[in-house]
């Protein structure tokens, strides 16, 4: 079905922002492998077509940087506000890296980096696009932890003051207009980690009460990802850490929600005995709210399962993926204005891993395979994983990283078409 791709919902970029009315069928990806502005190797293309179960085109680029600092290149986050823009977030050895893509081609953007910290451990972690002149981003730099904000105003990218939190992590950030924007992360206190957010009115940053896990045992809480839709309707998503004194510790899925007055904790399920982490979540309207993550029964042996979950407006509940591999987790999830949804992350074993694609038809979660950057093929070895996804219209983009060997970037575009007749 082609059904005009039309969206108005605000939507995700870095999670979120522009909702697409989506498409079934057909999907041909082609791999084609690019460089930054400061040096790459040579240019190589590859292309793989599938069938089912959905139609269109992707286009998978690999960003490897060339000289001193080789392929040490990842993303975190992708944001939309067009299909000829969007940008691109994450690390490379020089600090931030920030890419933009005006419909034809990538090209880097200059983006300022904390001073006086380690460039080669500053990322950028989360991006929300509201306009053209109104882009979003939220990174740290690590060795001791440094938040920074930036701000792209149609012209420049520029540090934008906010509260000093010693201890801050900044993990996520959404919002609906130039006058309402969350971050979302945690900090470290004397003790443990307490859940933190900030809010943008239009004139400056400001801390706004959050709760904890009211689990007793909890000693760490942290949040992972935010995503609104209006002033009094915002979801907040991570993970609560209990003590471990005689090994009865363990990791449990945390969900707040914003009502327009505060922000307060919500029961959410737990599929797994011994780690639950929700860190990515997208709305679509109040009764259709999405979260994602991973859980795992053997934490020892690093084999984890997709954690997903769904919010009916009354309570949130598990739904079911494709069982991939040994190994296999969500790092993001992105809703569309007619009630489909992707979810992107990895699969594999200890030896391999894979890019992971799930797309929700309104019925169930299926898999999408798209081919490695790298020909790693479906199985063997080298590492890669997608960490962001976002929707606008008839497109979709999702960005993550690939290592061992390639240390790259990964950047993946899908292009809607209509399905031809059976």
């Amino acid at each position: 079905m082609e059904e005009t791709l039309s969206t108005q919902t605000p939507g995700r970029s870095s999670k979120r922002v522009r909702r697409l009315k989506v498409t079934v069928g057909l999907l041909v990806l082609v791999c084609v492998f690019t460089g930054l502005a400061f040096g790459a190797n040579a240019p190589k293309t590859r292309t793989s077509t599938v069938s089912f179960p959905v139609c269109g085109t992707w286009t998978v680029s690999s960003m490897q940087s060339a000289g001193l600092f080789a392929g040490n290149i990842w993303f975190g986050s992708v944001s939309a506000v067009s299909s000829d823009d969007v940008w691109a977030f994450g690390e490379s050895s020089e600090g931030t890296l920030i890419q933009h893509w005006d419909g034809a081609r990538w090209g880097q953007v200059d983006s300022p980096t904390p001073s006086g910290k380690d460039v080669e451990h500053v990322g950028i972690y989360d991006s929300v696009a509201l306009a053209t002149d109104d882009v979003w981003a939220v990174g740290v730099a690590h060795y001791p932890n440094q938040t920074f904000i930036l701000h792209w105003e149609g012209s420049r990218w520029s540090m934008v003051p906010h509260p000093n939190i010693p201890g801050a992590r900044f993990s996520g950030i959404h919002g609906v207009s130039n006058d309402d924007v969350w971050i979302v992360g945690y900090y470290r206190p004397i003790a443990g980690e307490e859940t933190l957010v900030m809010h943008w009115d239009g004139l400056a940053w400001s801390v706004v009460p959050s709760p904890n896990s009211p689990d007793v045992k909890a000693i760490r809480n942290e949040l992972q990802a935010v995503f609104a839709t209006g002033p009094d309707d915002a979801w907040g998503v991570g993970h609560y850490v209990t003590d471990n004194t005689n090994n009865t510790g363990g990791a449990y899925t945390l969900t707040l929600h914003w009502d327009g007055k505060a922000w307060n904790v919500v029961p959410s399920p737990n599929p797994c005995k011994l780690v639950n982490k929700v860190v990515g979540v997208a709305m679509r309207s109040p009764t259709d709210v999405w979260a994602v993550g991973s859980c795992s029964n053997d934490e020892q042996n690093a084999i984890y399962e997709n954690l997903v979950m769904h919010w009916d407006g009354r309570e949130w509940s598990l739904t079911p993926t494709p069982k991939l591999a040994l190994d296999q987790g969500l790092g993001d999830v992105t809703t569309t204005a007619n009630g489909e949804a992707w979810a992107v992350g990895h699969y594999g074993d200890y030896s391999w891993q894979r890019t992971q694609v799930l797309y929700w038809d309104r019925k169930a979660w299926r898999h999408v395979p798209i081919p490695s950057p790298h020909s790693f093929g479906t199985q063997g070895t080298g590492k890669e994983a997608l960490a962001n996804v976002v929707a606008w219209k008839d497109e979709v983009w999702a960005v993550g990283s690939s290592w061992d060997p390639h240390r790259a970037g990964i950047m993946a575009h899908l292009k809607r078409t209509k399905c031809p007749n059976p």
